[in-house]
């Protein structure tokens, strides 16, 4: 086992001990009047992409749309960031975006 892989498991226990916290805090039925309603006015993404040379950079973006316009893109924003925290392959995306999103 290398030792990147080695220093990587407490990281990956972690995060997978997020995921599931979160995954028991899901909400799976509408609980808010704008829902039931369905007045959505606009839909937000955002995600990362990594250097593939250097993977402490990365570029954050994020895109609203307004879905009454067919879904025009109504803002976006991208900034790349020097992440603190290792990339690490693996469906991990909460942990590994909430880092630059507080920015």
């Amino acid at each position: 086992m290398s030792s990147n892989t080695e220093l990587e498991q407490p990281i990956v226990a972690s995060w997978s001990q997020q995921q599931l916290e979160m995954k028991s805090k899901l909400v799976v039925t509408n609980t808010e009047r704008w829902q039931e309603e369905r007045k959505l006015t606009y839909v937000g993404g955002f995600d990362i992409s990594f250097c593939k040379s250097d993977p402490s950079v990365a570029c954050c973006t994020l895109v609203v749309c307004d879905v009454s316009q067919q879904l025009k893109v109504v803002y976006e924003d991208s900034q790349q960031v020097k992440l603190t925290t290792p990339y690490i392959p693996g469906d991990f995306t909460p942990p590994k975006n909430c880092i630059p999103r507080a920015n």
